[in-house]
């Protein structure tokens, strides 16, 4: 399974982008944790697990999309199972730190400066986990 959580930007950024990417017609399905729930970070990667855990065998060849990851513990939990990290242009998130291997991503069509659009930042995970679209 291909494992991708979206983090900074707006909820909306990070809502469309979801968005552009399950319409690409393959297996792609996603998770959105409200991030207006007043949950602390362990409590949100508690969540996260179960949901995670549930997850059998027959979603071995999808992709999840983990809409609103909120704070360091979800990060976490992504990143230890695999999963790449999407920071969303607009305002950094103040909990989840940055990593070398985090893809920007943008939800406006062709991307921005260095912000990848929602389809190509897809194309490149599904590259770098040799699939091909």
């Amino acid at each position: 399974m291909i494992l991708i959580g979206l983090f900074g930007g707006s909820p909306e950024s990070r809502e469309e982008i979801t968005r552009v990417i399950t319409r690409t017609g393959a297996d792609v399905g996603a998770y959105g944790l409200s991030p207006t729930i007043g949950l602390s970070g362990p409590d949100r990667a508690e969540k996260l697990a179960v949901v995670l855990q549930g997850l059998g065998a027959q979603v071995k060849g999808a992709t999840l999309i983990i809409t609103h990851v909120l704070s360091r513990e979800e990060a976490g939990a992504i990143r230890a199972r695999g999963g790449q990290m999407l920071y969303v242009m607009g305002e950094p998130s103040d909990v989840i730190p940055l990593q070398s291997d985090d893809l920007p991503v943008t939800a406006m069509a062709g991307g921005c400066r260095h912000y990848l659009d929602p389809l190509e930042a897809y194309s490149q995970i599904l590259l770098s986990a040799g699939r091909v679209r």
